[in-house]
């Protein structure tokens, strides 16, 4: 191996003409680019978003080397490195940007409308990862309708190449592989470290996530002279590696090691791997038919990611049904492909051909463009509005206000009281905060909110995705009815599921604890608990069951929908619950609190016979929508509920 690439069919990082690609690293590029599409398009591959990291470590190996090199040869510029990375990847993100936003007001519903506008500004400032950390989990389903979620990858990457260029010009030669090596190893420490406790941030913000970057620079700047050695220990190292690093690329996303925490061992050994595969550069693996047939792939792996994620969350938005059908996902992902490589053809071969050079009115002529493609989704949505306002009407529902939301020990909030001196206290998570203005609308005495998001009432225990601060916020619930004499009564609400399957939790106290897995057992002793702590404090207990929801489709974007026009498929007619199959799925939860209740004596109250008639549960209470989302209540449909129903009076009454 050399420090020059051999002289091969394809295209390189920076907009050159067609010269110095390696139709390996190109086969890397369509492996990454197809793992990420059998992902997207739910086609059995469960862990291929671990195209994303190859992705980085080629990027990282690609640019630093290219970059390292123009230093050392005295021809490195910032001005035509950072237009070079402009022509590379905006012509093709922005034709896709704007075709996506073209067809927004046709598919988006209201909610999602609102976080489009946002996404889109994400997108063409490349700061979309900050955005879409403020908006969802990657991994959660809310996620599956955001038509630019994939774009927080490339702003991950052009945020390292802010810096890159000045980190590989300032620095000594001499000190380059170590800086390298330092800024991997800090970012993979802090990584590792974040995602126990804090995946979303690991996931999307670049400091977390450098490291992957990092392996690929530092492959370029000292692995890869040190493989090119005949007979190095690296280099006999590499040859025996090669082979088992090609099989985990396609092993550890077929089987990963770890879902629940990403990134982490799956995406160490995939950018391990990687790099092995790149500074090997096995003189006839290049030339086998398979390795063709990626890389031609590869040619078009850009504009492919770009189109094959708003296809899918459009017909996300619009399949609400359980599973969409594999028939549609495969047309999907065909459909990807086609439009991929007519991107490719038509917009971003021809550009990166194009002999532009640098001039203020190509920058000025980039700033309007991008202006007029951050303005369009409003325009758009404002020529296409319905007279009910659907985005208020599916505001989250906090309870008393977005500051009664908790994320640690509780602190006392005359916002999130309704008088000073409180007889009923809500405790609990999300599924306490939505029932909170419906007792509130029907309550004769003063009520307080005590509740964190993914936060159950389960004494000892957390979710670990909302970790230590979770054991601490429960805790302080506790110390703080013991010191308010004036509570009377504890709801305790909850979604409940989670602490019976699913990720793993924290058992312990906020400085002092220990992982486990979900467990009914697990879930009945904390619970109970709660429920014996409260009342050895001679406070009365009502356990609250969920509403009816949660059946693989959104009641709310469902009935907007039906309101609205929007082309909508695989969901009941008329937007209805099964009651039957709404117990039956949720047959462990109900089974935890009728064990509770058992052992106790607290009752469980549930708001399906207030929801449901003949075995229907509608997802409106006339013309005013009942749900936000799946599951919650509206605020505008609790408080309703809550007045037809006088909940608060039927919750005090029954409490014991």
């Amino acid at each position: 191996m050399t420090r020059t690439l051999p002289l091969l069919r394809g295209r390189n990082e920076t907009g050159e003409a067609f010269r110095n690609v390696r139709s390996d690293i190109q086969a890397l590029r369509g492996l990454a680019v197809l793992l990420v599409l059998a992902t997207h398009a739910r086609l059995g591959l469960p862990a291929g978003y671990l195209g994303v990291d190859i992705f980085f470590v080629i990027s990282g190996y690609l640019i630093t080397g290219m970059v390292d090199r123009a230093v050392d040869e005295g021809r490195f510029s910032f001005r035509t490195f950072y237009f070079r990375r402009a022509k590379r990847l905006l012509p093709a993100a922005y034709a896709t940007f704007t075709l996506t936003a073209l067809a927004a007001p046709f598919v988006l519903s209201s909610s999602e409308r609102h976080e489009f506008v946002l996404q889109v500004i994400g997108a063409v400032t490349f700061t979309a990862n900050f955005v879409l950390f403020g908006q969802t989990d990657y991994f959660s389903g809310a996620a599956d309708f955001k038509p630019l979620l994939h774009i927080w990858s490339l702003s991950i990457e052009e945020q390292y190449y802010v810096f890159l260029p000045a980190l590989v010009f300032f620095t000594p030669r001499r000190w380059r592989v170590a800086g390298a090596a330092a800024i991997l190893a800090l970012s993979l420490a802090l990584c590792l470290w974040q995602v126990q406790f804090a995946p979303r941030e690991a996931f999307y913000l670049t400091p977390f996530r450098v490291w992957e970057l990092a392996i690929g620079s530092l492959g370029a700047l000292a692995l890869n002279r040190m493989a090119a050695r005949p007979g190095s220990a690296t280099s006999r190292s590499i040859r025996i590696l090669f082979w088992p690093s090609l099989a985990a690329l396609f092993l550890v996303p077929a089987f990963p090691f770890d879902m629940i925490r990403h990134p982490g061992i799956d995406a160490i050994v995939v950018c391990v791997a990687s790099l092995i595969v790149i500074l090997r550069h096995h003189p006839g693996f290049s030339a086998s038919l398979p390795v063709k047939g990626t890389a031609f792939v590869g040619d078009f792996s850009y504009s492919l990611y770009l189109v094959h994620w708003p296809i899918l969350a459009y017909v996300n938005s619009v399949w609400l049904g359980p599973n969409t059908p594999l028939e549609v996902r495969l047309a999907c992902v065909a459909l990807a492909l086609s439009l991929g490589y007519a991107l490719f053809r038509l917009v971003e071969r021809p550009v990166r051909l194009a002999t532009w050079t640098p001039s203020r009115g190509l920058v000025g002529g980039t700033v309007v463009v991008s202006l007029l493609i951050a303005a369009l989704p409003p325009v758009l949505f404002a020529l296409n509005r319905d007279s009910r306002d659907f985005a208020a009407l599916r505001q989250p529902n906090y309870g008393l206000g977005r500051m009664c939301e908790i994320a640690g020990p509780l602190t006392v909030q005359a916002a999130c009281r309704t008088g000073p001196a409180p007889a009923l206290l809500i405790w609990g998570d999300s599924f306490a905060e939505h029932i909170v203005p419906a007792i509130a609308a029907s309550s004769k005495v003063a009520i307080e909110q005590a509740t964190s998001s993914g936060c159950g009432p389960f004494l000892g225990v957390a979710p670990i995705f909302f970790g230590p601060p979770c054991l601490a916020f429960n805790e302080s619930v506790i110390r703080h009815v013991a010191d308010t004499p004036s509570i009377e009564t504890v709801v305790l609400a909850s979604r409940y599921g989670s602490y019976l399957s699913g990720a793993a939790l924290l058992e312990g106290t906020e400085s002092s604890f220990k992982t486990i897995q979900p467990d009914p057992e697990v879930a009945f002793r904390t619970l109970k608990t709660s429920v014996d702590r409260l009342r050895a404090l001679k406070k009365r207990v009502v356990l609250v069951a969920p509403p009816p929801g949660n059946m693989d489709f959104s009641l709310a974007s469902c009935e907007e929908r039906r309101l609205t026009g929007l082309p909508t498929m695989g969901a009941p007619e008329r937007c209805e619950i099964d009651l039957a199959r709404f117990v039956a799925k949720h047959v462990a939860v109900f089974g935890l609190l009728n064990r509770v209740s058992a052992a106790t004596g607290a009752p469980v109250f549930d708001l399906a016979p207030f929801l449901c008639r003949g075995g229907r549960c509608p997802a409106a209470i006339g013309d005013l929508p009942l749900y936000r989302d799946d599951v919650h209540l509206s605020v505008e449909g609790a408080r309703l509920l809550g007045e037809r129903t006088g909940l608060a009076s039927k919750l005090i009454e029954m409490a014991r």
